[in-house]
């Protein structure tokens, strides 16, 4: 008896069939990966054991972020080598080392996604717990020094002092009698505990 040979493509012995899968490489070819998924999904109806419909799915997947259900299609794909349907047994050939690998692309891609969300959960839970604060013109949040004033330091060089240096601290709040910023100026020696 004629044994047919194993190829990858399912069997299409309809007009509608061959447009099937036309319609699902169009569609992947052209970025239009939820029409591709369709078509796969409506050949696979017909063409249950054809691990290539599951290969451009799995692919259709990783395309769209949708990582998990990309493992799913690809490990049935690999399961489905050496499957048949209507007689017509697969063989997965070369494509069995493409799915390998983008099996780890999805798995690098879920990861660093994961990474990303995890990163951003962080830095929106430190952000609502960062304490007491203001919102700046910026989006940022300045620390509060509990006293109503804003504070900034400047370096100047110790008179007669060749290495000395000392920190010049100007606060400004509002003067208690004319209600007006008033700058007002302490010394004090840097690397030294102040009072």
């Amino acid at each position: 008896s004629y044994v047919r040979p194993a190829s990858l493509f399912p069997p299409c012995s309809t007009d509608e069939q061959c447009a099937l899968l036309q319609r699902m490489r169009d569609a992947y070819d052209q970025g239009d990966y939820e029409a591709s998924i369709r078509a796969a999904e409506k050949l696979m109806k017909i063409f249950p054991n054809c691990p290539y419909l599951y290969m451009y799915r799995g692919m259709c997947y990783g395309q769209t972020d949708r990582y998990d259900e990309a493992l799913i299609d690809f490990t049935k794909a690999l399961s489905l080598d050496n499957a048949s349907d209507a007689g017509k047994t697969y063989w997965l050939g070369h494509n069995r080392q493409l799915i390998l690998g983008d099996i780890q692309l999805v798995h690098h891609m879920k990861g660093a996604r994961d990474r990303a969300i995890a990163e951003m959960k962080g830095a929106e839970a430190s952000v609502q717990t960062s304490g007491s604060g203001t919102e700046t013109a910026t989006g940022r949040r300045a620390k509060s020094t509990g006293t109503g004033r804003r504070s900034t330091t400047t370096r100047a060089k110790k008179p007669g002092s060749s290495t000395g240096s000392q920190a010049k601290t100007t606060d400004r709040s509002e003067s208690r009698t004319t209600g007006k910023k008033a700058p007002r100026t302490r010394r004090r020696e840097s690397g030294k505990d102040q009072p």
